[in-house]
């Protein structure tokens, strides 16, 4: 009976998007006759370990804690991010896979081509983490660039390289003369059913909810909404998740005395759901330098009836905005800008019947991950023929 094995250096089983992707993707491969599939993740992120609300799967779960460092220090995570990798590594060669796949966008689980080699080994690269490194500026730049090349030799050993969106493939050639397969970022039909419940609000709330769902890092300049609201009475914010930055986000909250700021920290999926509902607006934003990445809560988003602010470099998660009806893309980092569109946002209307179910036919149509998962697991069976051949040519030789 054939094995795939999942390796993931991000939380799982959990609540967020890496942990949705790499649930949807394995049960994928899980609808393969006769295969059996097994997920090498970090175990639940440590406010969430106590929680029974995560489901019963089709696949074993191996779950590796990785050990504590601090994130905020590059030379230090990388360090950690090393130690966890080769544990990931240990615990997923016990269970003698005959298909690897490594989603990433740790750069180092990519080592995961060096055993057992480039024919049994799908890299699931959902970021290229070395561009947003190398458009910073000092130590961060040369980390990119050195990640870079790093990068360009464990691809080139992957059997199949699959990326999240058009603009990655672009940057890849770049890189090297590889094709890829575009496995889009997107929202499972259960989450997705979810929302699609949740009806367009009536009439703006006073004060006027913004809601913030999803992880609350580096990447996301969560600084920009709290200067552009931050203790003004007419607006209530509400930060929903964990993340690296979340200590620093709630020193700041504090030392500014906005009262008007809540923090609830990670919270299971089915928790946030209130949120959602309760939400006149919703915010996100990714940086600058992060001109291909695609967050997967604009699929979230657009499918729960909330007009939307979301500030976005030029790029693949501004194109797909514009498919959308209620979303309001900005520049990034600029809390001017921000709050002049939610003040305008505050004294129009929300989405239509109408908009909300534009929204929604569009998410159905084109960002399901079931639909997504599928091209995964015709990869998967494709390895696998390739390598039984192959050994097949091999003893009659």
């Amino acid at each position: 009976m054939p094995h795939a094995v999942f390796i993931t250096s991000y939380p799982f089983p959990d609540s967020a998007a890496t942990a949705n992707r790499v649930q949807a993707l394995a049960e994928g491969v899980a609808r393969l006759s006769d295969w059996t599939v097994t997920i090498v993740g970090s175990g639940p992120r440590r406010e969430l370990a106590d929680e029974s609300s995560f489901p019963s799967f089709s696949f074993q779960v191996i779950q590796c804690p990785p050990p504590t460092f601090n994130r905020s220090n590059l030379i230090i995570r990388a360090w950690g991010e090393i130690r966890h990798t080769f544990r990931l590594l240990a615990a997923a060669k016990r269970q003698d896979g005959d298909v690897l796949i490594a989603t990433v966008p740790s750069v180092f689980l990519m080592v995961t081509v060096l055993w057992p080699g480039r024919k049994r080994t799908i890299i699931d690269l959902r970021d290229v983490v070395w561009e947003y490194l190398a458009a910073s500026g000092g130590i961060r730049h040369w980390a990119g660039r050195f990640l870079r090349a790093l990068s360009r030799s464990f691809l080139n050993r992957a059997s199949v390289i699959t990326v999240t969106n058009n603009h990655e493939a672009e940057s890849l050639r770049t890189l090297m003369p590889r094709e890829t397969v575009l496995i889009r970022n997107g929202i499972s039909r259960g989450r997705f059913e979810q929302l699609a419940s949740i009806a367009p609000s009536d009439a703006p709330g006073d004060p006027f909810h913004i809601v913030y769902i999803g992880n609350i890092g580096i990447a996301q300049e969560l600084d920009t909404l709290l200067d552009a609201v931050g203790g003004k009475p007419d607006y209530t914010v509400t930060l929903v998740g964990g993340g690296a930055d979340y200590e620093r986000i709630q020193c700041r909250i504090q030392e500014k005395e906005w009262e008007n700021i809540h923090l609830t920290g990670a919270l299971p999926w089915q928790k946030t759901i209130g949120y959602l509902e309760d939400a006149d607006c919703l915010f996100g934003q990714i940086g600058a330098v992060y001109t291909t990445a695609v967050p997967s809560k604009l699929f979230e988003y657009a499918s729960c009836a909330r007009p939307t602010v979301f500030g976005a470099p030029h790029g693949p998660a501004r194109e797909i905005m514009n498919s959308f009806r209620g979303f309001h893309p900005l520049e990034p980092a600029c809390s001017r800008a921000l709050y002049n569109k939610l003040e305008e946002i505050r004294s129009g209307h929300g989405l239509t019947h109408a908009d909300a179910e534009h929204n929604r036919n569009q998410v159905k149509q084109h960002f399901l991950r079931e639909a997504e998962a599928e091209k995964l697991a015709d990869l998967v069976a494709r390895i696998d023929r390739q390598n039984v051949q192959g050994k097949k040519s091999e003893e009659q030789a």
